[in-house]
C-alpha cells in the first residue's frame, strides 16, 4: 500500500484497486455470461444481471453481442437482382451489337474456278456451312453462348434453315436479327430459305418461331 497525504488519496486508491479487480474478474469469466462485478464502478452484483444497479452499465461486453443474421430471402433477392442485372446487360449489348455479324458469303464463282470442276451443290453447301460459322462467331463475341446449325433433312421439302439456338434468344431477338442490314440478303444469296429461332431449356430447345426469307414473313 502507497503512503497517502489524506484521506481523500486513499479512497481514491480503493476506487481504483476495486475497479482493477473487477476488470480482472470480468476477464476470467466466459464471455457468454455477465459479469460478477460491475465492469464501471466494481461493484458486485448477482450472477444473472445484466446492469448493474447501482450506475446502469450494460454488463454484457461487445465482443458477446453476435449481429443478426439477414435472412435466407433476402439474400436469395440480392442473388436474382444481381443475375437479373448481368442477363439485361448481356441482352443490351447483343441487340446493340447484333448488326456487326452479318456475314459475307464467299464467292462461288471464284471457288468454282480455283477446283476447276467443283460441283455446284458442294460449293453451295460448302458456303452455307461458312455463313453458319459466321453467325456462330459474331454471336460468341457479343456475348451470346449460341450454337448455329444448318437443318437441310428430306422432311424440309427443299427448304434449308439457319438454326439459332441460344439461352438468351427470344422474340425480340430474332426481329432484331433477320432486320439486321444484309442479314437476309447474304443468307439468301447462300441458299437459305429460313432462319429458326429456339430457346435452350435445359435438355430440349424451346421453339420461337422462324422466319421465311422468301416471304419476309415471321412465322
Amino acid at each position: 500500500m502507497p503512503p497517502f497525504k489524506n484521506m481523500e488519496e486513499y479512497q481514491k486508491w480503493k476506487a481504483e484497486r476495486l475497479a482493477q479487480q473487477a476488470r480482472n474478474a470480468a476477464e476470467k469469466q466466459p464471455q457468454s455470461g455477465p459479469s460478477a462485478f460491475c465492469v464501471k464502478c466494481g461493484k458486485q452484483l448477482p450472477a444473472d444481471s445484466q446492469y448493474c444497479s447501482h450506475c446502469g452499465v450494460n454488463q454484457i461486453r461487445p465482443a458477446q453481442i453476435r449481429p443478426a443474421k439477414q435472412p435466407a430471402s433476402f439474400k436469395r433477392v440480392m442473388l436474382y437482382t444481381v443475375l437479373a442485372f448481368v442477363g439485361l446487360t448481356i441482352l443490351v449489348a447483343i441487340y446493340s451489337n447484333i448488326d456487326r455479324i452479318a456475314p459475307t458469303p464467299p464467292d462461288q464463282t471464284a471457288t468454282e474456278n480455283a477446283g476447276g470442276n467443283v460441283d455446284r451443290e458442294l460449293a453451295s453447301a460448302m458456303a452455307r456451312a461458312t455463313i453458319a460459322h459466321q453467325v456462330e462467331e459474331g454471336l460468341l463475341k457479343m456475348g451470346m453462348d449460341a450454337t448455329v446449325t444448318i437443318n437441310d433433312a428430306v422432311e424440309n421439302k427443299g427448304r434449308i434453315y439457319l438454326v439459332i439456338s441460344a439461352l438468351t434468344a427470344d422474340r425480340p431477338f430474332a426481329h432484331q436479327f433477320v432486320s439486321t442490314p444484309d442479314m437476309a440478303t447474304s443468307l439468301k444469296k447462300a441458299g437459305f430459305t429460313d432462319i429458326e429461332f429456339s430457346q435452350c431449356c435445359g435438355l430440349e430447345d424451346e421453339y420461337i418461331g422462324h422466319y421465311d426469307l422468301q416471304t419476309g414473313q415471321f412465322y
